[in-house]
């Protein structure tokens, strides 16, 4: 997974960055079919503002881009906020996969004496041909 990590009107420190990759590329653990991740961080001028270094990372899966920003007074504080939003926000997202996946899969039957499995169409089909036999 690529991860790009810069600044908005400010300088970003290495040791940030590094913080970042790893913090956020935990959510690898949960769901490892990510493409890429950009994280984009800046910071308001303004005095009153409480949480002046804001975060946003946008992860993206194949069809899917999740989004999670936050805000925090200094940059470790705003990664960790973020990485907590994205972990929710991958598990849904892994979850919603998974049940799609198993939602249609494999035949539902009844397995006969042979052992094979018959679907509904085969043991339909089964079911005329004994009536026609019979008749």
């Amino acid at each position: 997974m690529q991860v790009v990590v810069k600044g908005k009107n400010l300088d970003v420190p290495q040791r940030v960055k590094d913080e970042a990759i790893n913090k956020l590329g935990r959510v690898r653990k949960v769901f490892d079919r990510f493409i890429d991740m950009e994280v984009v961080f800046s910071e308001d001028k303004n005095p009153r503002i409480k949480d002046p270094i804001h975060v946003e990372v946008v992860l993206h899966a194949k069809g899917k881009y999740l989004r999670a920003s936050a805000s925090g007074g200094e940059f470790f504080e705003a990664i960790d906020r973020a990485e907590a939003k994205l972990a929710r926000q991958v598990r849904k997202f892994k979850t919603r996969v998974v049940d799609r996946a198993h939602q249609g899969s494999g035949d539902r039957g009844v397995v006969n004496e042979n052992g094979q499995l018959i679907t509904a169409v085969d043991f339909a089909a089964q079911a005329n041909e004994i009536s026609d036999e019979e008749e």
